[in-house]
């Protein structure tokens, strides 16, 4: 079973960071999985693993640096918001939310991101 999580997980990080073609896709599918699996096939369970806990902490460092986990986290400060807050009028939204505020003015936006990236900016609202 280890052996094919570690391949599995492997063709994940190859397809997703390496391959950018279809074409590169296709020859790291068919060459390049069988090899990997060949290559730890014989190895104890503890190497496996091992390697399986390393490439999914690659894969977790690779989704930070992409940005794949921010609307994950948009989403969790959206419902956490929602639950906490009372509800506004239709046309006030909270400085928190930008989505609501891509069509209002840049400095309410540009607040709005800068709060949600965690800078020191205090709440208000926009109308």
């Amino acid at each position: 079973i280890m052996p094919a999580a570690f391949t599995a997980l492997a063709a994940v990080y190859l397809l997703w960071a390496i391959a950018k073609t279809l074409r590169a896709r296709l020859l790291w599918m068919v060459l390049g999985v069988p090899v990997l699996f060949a290559m730890v096939v014989g190895l104890s369970f503890a190497a496996n693993a091992y390697l399986c806990f390393s490439l999914t902490l690659l894969l977790a460092q690779r989704a930070y640096v992409v940005d794949a986990h921010r609307p994950l986290v948009n989403w969790i400060r959206t419902m956490r918001a929602n639950a906490t807050s009372p509800s506004l009028p239709q046309d006030i939204h909270p400085l928190r939310d930008s989505d609501a505020l891509t069509e209002a003015g840049n400095k309410a936006y540009r607040l709005s991101v800068m709060q949600n990236a965690g800078l020191p900016v205090p709440g208000g609202v926009v109308i």
